[in-house]
This record gives C-alpha cells, structure tokens and sequence, in this order.
C-alpha cells in the first residue's frame, strides 16, 4: 500500500470495483423489479432496480427483441397529482424508458400487444407489466440507458437511482480485431443531489427518501 493512499484512507483501501449484473435478451423475458435500494453508505434506502444502484446491464443483439417484465415493488399507495401543490406526485407509478434504442414508441392503448418505449405506460405498485422492444437488424452497436419516466415522478425514480446500463453489441466482424478483443469494463458514473431530492420527495408525499 503506498503512503499517500494509507493516509487518505486511514490505513484502509476501497473494495474492488464491481460491475452490474448481466441480463440477455437471449435468454428470453428479462424480469427486473422496480423498488428501494441501499444508497451507497448514507444509511438511506433510495430508488433501484434489483434492489441496486445502478440496476442490471440489459445486454441484447441487433435483430433481437427485449423483453423486460416490469413489477413494481413499491409499497405506498401513490398520491395523485390532485393531492399535491407542485409538479411531483403519483411517486410510486412507474414504466420503462430506454434512451438510444431505435425502437417504437407506442404501447397497447395503440393496438400492440405490448407496451414499447411509451412513457405513457403506467406500472401501479404491486402490478407487472411486460415491455416489448424490437431491436432492428442494422441498429447501430453502442452504450445506452435505460430508466423511469412516469410524468410528475421521473427525477425522482431516476434522480434517485433508478438507472441501468443498455448495451447494443456489435455484429461479429465489425469492428477491428484489436477493440473487438479488449476487455470490457463498465461504469456508470451518477451524480445525486440528496437535499434536491428530499424536497422533491417531501412535494410528492412519496414514502422513499
């Protein structure tokens, strides 16, 4: 141990860096639950999927479908909009949104028989709901994310953990030998402001945080 990392951190070092668990979209419908997860050290419960902060790393292939069942594992009753002064409310509805896919945004109130990418889509606690996205054959490889986006509850689902890494892999031939066959390594760095999100918390009569 090096002198200026004892004294930094008293003798002791961090624990290794983990990584969020892997789910496949091969593997058929993915189920993810929505609900309080462990912020960090603070002795506080925030918002995650899989009870983590971030959730898992949803993993799929260009010419897949992801199929994710979503509960919602809130306990509260939610209070509406009607209940509250501002604009946070309804804290415990919720849905899945993803940001980079190049997939529909419609849902079952279009006719499909699944909800897509529709913001509209509601999850009440103790309900699970199946979304569907249909990832198209030249869709580009990259990194994306996904998180809550229920109107009136979203920076406080996402702002307060709720998040997850989507990762679009890359036909194999692609890209060139020397990048295709470096380790990969995932982080996801999130910034929270604990006061901003208290006071969002307290306007939304929500029972986390």
């Amino acid at each position: 141990m090096s002198l200026w990392k004892a004294a930094l951190f008293g003798g002791v070092l961090g624990a290794d860096l983990t990584h969020p668990v892997e789910k496949h979209a091969s593997a058929g419908t993915i189920e993810i639950t929505l609900g309080t997860a462990p912020f960090a050290d603070y002795r506080i419960d925030a918002y995650g999927f899989d009870g983590a902060i971030p959730g898992p790393t949803l993993r799929m292939k260009p010419g897949e479908d992801l199929m994710v069942a979503l509960t919602n594992s809130l306990s509260s009753t939610p209070t509406a909009c009607s209940a509250t002064s501002g604009s946070f409310c309804d804290s415990m509805i919720t849905n899945f949104h993803t940001h980079g896919l190049h997939v529909s945004s419609k849902g079952v109130e279009d006719g499909a028989d699944y909800h897509s990418d529709n913001v509209l889509a509601e999850v009440a606690p103790g309900e699970t709901v199946t979304f569907k996205f249909s990832i198209p054959d030249n869709h580009m490889g990259g990194t994306h994310w996904y998180h809550p986006h229920h109107h009136h509850a979203t920076a406080l689902q996402a702002g307060g953990g709720a998040v997850g890494l989507l990762i679009v892999d890359d036909p194999p031939g692609y890209l060139p030998t020397e990048y295709s066959e470096m380790p990969e390594k995932l982080l996801v760095i999130s910034g929270h402001n604990l006061n901003t999100l208290q006071t969002m918390a307290r306007a939304a009569a929500a029972q986390v945080l």
